[in-house]
């Protein structure tokens, strides 16, 4: 059951069902991305050179082992072409708040997003950093 038929089933019934919330947990980070970079014809290969990170430390990311770091998860979000909606989520899974207007940062994630900024002008224009083929630093 996905969360808005969840939520309807719970705003709509006359009992509340621990269980039927209890089997419906949120999934984890790994799956959340697993599942977008599938619907977006990413690879793992493709988004840990995206990352500038060392193969294998970018699996551990990738499955869960490691945590990705703040701007790492925005970073992942931007390439993926996530939504505001979807990059609160994978925020809110990797365990940090969602994004603040009141941030620069963050508000320039904001602007970037709801603009549909591509992925090489929104590195550019969030974090000073010139295309993905260019990078020699990880984040």
């Amino acid at each position: 059951m996905d969360t808005n038929e969840l939520y309807q089933h719970i705003v709509e019934s006359d009992h509340y069902e621990e269980r039927l919330v209890l089997s419906n947990p949120h999934p984890e980070l790994a799956t959340y991305l697993a599942s977008r970079m599938e619907q977006k014809g990413v690879s793992r290969a493709q988004l840990i050179r995206m990352l500038n990170v060392d193969r294998v430390y970018g699996y551990q990311l990738l499955n869960g082992i490691r945590r990705m770091k703040r701007d790492q998860l925005l970073m992942t979000g931007m390439y993926l072409g996530l939504d505001l909606a979807e990059m609160d989520r994978l925020l809110r899974l990797g365990e940090y708040g969602k994004l603040y207007a009141k941030d620069p940062r963050d508000a320039r994630v904001i602007f970037a997003v709801s603009k549909k900024m591509n992925f090489d002008k929104a590195l550019n224009f969030i974090w000073g950093i010139e295309g993905t083929n260019e990078r020699e630093s990880g984040i």
